[in-house]
């Protein structure tokens, strides 16, 4: 669970890039209020780290300014993905043990082919 102090420093990396984000795009922030579709003074308040946007608010300034939209939450995003890297490697791991099992199984296959061909072409020898 994140505390206080962890809300407040997610806020200002949150404003900080957002502000970095607008100024880069050449933006006023009525022009960027504008163009993602809420009020100017939401965005203020956003830029100033008071308030959190939506998630659908992220990913319209994501698309707005052309960044991802872990751009501006990173600590946020690594907070939440070690749980789902450990379960995303453990899946990976899986599918992993699942290819080298269907490579064992295709060597074997090729294994089988090439005595066969060996055999007919034994056969095909001793005729010729």
């Amino acid at each position: 669970m994140t505390n206080l102090r962890d809300k407040a420093a997610i806020l200002q990396t949150f404003s900080e890039r957002l502000k970095g984000a607008r100024e880069t795009a050449e933006l006023s922030q009525i022009e960027a209020s504008s163009a993602l579709g809420i009020s100017r003074t939401k965005y203020q308040s956003m830029e100033r780290g008071e308030i959190f946007p939506r998630f659908d608010e992220i990913i319209d300034l994501a698309k707005l300014f052309q960044r991802s939209e872990v751009y501006f939450f990173p600590s946020l995003v690594l907070l939440a993905t070690d749980n789902i890297y450990t379960q995303r490697l453990d899946e990976i791991r899986s599918k992993y043990d699942d290819i080298e099992t269907r490579l064992d199984q295709v060597e074997s296959s090729q294994a089988n082919i090439l005595t066969m061909l060996n055999k007919i072409w034994e056969k095909v020898e001793s005729k010729g």
